[in-house]
């Protein structure tokens, strides 16, 4: 299903170049409102980032937090700092404050083995796990087929004797 949302959104045969896990651990702590874009990168949809939640998520957890709508307009001028710095795609405090007036950021439950599709220039930031459980997703990005993308997924076959 999400080769297909993609295939429809970025155009035909797009790449799978990135596929990691991502897992909150206990803690107080939130994540910087940030987007994954944090280079320069076209104004339209080019990218698409796909998690995979292996629990239930919810705010107890530590479910992302999403600022609906931000993958429009947003680039470098939102962020503070460069690709490759230490503040690389956070967003800019009076960008948060004008937008968070004009339409919030929600924090879903999303069950078990659904599919989240985000766009990956969409503000976004992890946040805190309070429950203590580990929270784990799967996150993958396809990126369209035509986009400058030099990252590459290598996969091994390693044989059990």
């Amino acid at each position: 299903m999400a080769i297909e949302i993609s295939n429809a959104h970025l155009g035909p045969r797009p790449r799978m170049t990135f596929l990691s896990g991502n897992t909150a651990l206990q803690s107080t702590q939130s994540q910087p409102v940030h987007s994954d874009a944090d280079f320069d990168h076209p104004q339209i949809p080019f990218a698409l980032v796909v998690n995979v939640p292996l629990i239930t998520m919810t705010p107890e957890n530590g479910s992302t937090e999403v600022w609906l709508g931000t993958h429009t307009g947003s680039g470098l001028h939102v962020q503070e700092g460069r690709h490759g710095d230490r503040a690389s795609g956070r967003i800019i405090a009076d960008q948060l404050d004008a937008r968070r007036k004009a339409c919030p950021p929600i924090q879903p439950i999303v069950p078990k083995g659904s599919i989240i599709i985000r766009d990956l220039r969409l503000w976004h930031c992890g946040k805190p796990n309070l429950e203590g459980s580990t929270r784990v997703m799967l996150a993958m990005i396809h990126f369209a087929s035509w986009y400058r993308n030099p990252m590459r997924s290598l996969f091994f076959a390693i044989g059990w004797g």
